[in-house]
């Protein structure tokens, strides 16, 4: 982004109103990359050509896990969170934080959480078509 403007502008709109006064100050002293250490998450649209909207989330950590991420679901009760088959869960999906623990759900470095929540939007979007497809035989009478 050459617009420095446009980057503070986009940098704003990624961190709570309340907090723009003190953005703005500290980015008259550091590079405006700076300001994403505010960011509490991000939310990446599903991309789909049958309508309707959807996201997933990249959500920072609380507490002893601030400095990590987690691909997530988006939901304000009863979150999942994107696990991959490692050694540590069971297989890749979506799984209930409260089942995998915050340490297991919180693993990513935000350079690690943006790649896996892009493999997560391919897959999502793809199963968000089908389903509407599938839906829509069969109101057709081609199921």
């Amino acid at each position: 982004m050459s617009d420095p403007y446009a980057a503070v502008e986009m940098i704003l709109s990624l961190i709570p109103e309340q907090h723009h006064d003190l953005a703005r100050e500290y980015l008259r002293n550091h590079h405006p990359s700076a300001i994403l250490q505010y960011a509490s998450q991000f939310r990446l649209p599903l991309t789909n050509t049958v309508g309707g909207y959807g996201e997933i989330t990249i959500q920072r950590g609380e507490d002893l896990y601030h400095d990590k991420w987690a691909v997530t679901d988006g939901a304000f009760s009863g979150c999942r969170a994107w696990t991959e088959a490692d050694g540590w869960t069971a297989g890749s999906g979506w799984q209930y934080i409260s089942d995998i623990g915050r340490a297991n759900a919180y693993r990513y470095t935000l350079q690690e959480a943006f790649e896996v929540a892009r493999r997560v939007v391919e897959i999502e979007s793809a199963c968000s078509e089908a389903e509407v497809a599938a839906i829509r035989a069969r109101i057709g009478g081609q199921a």
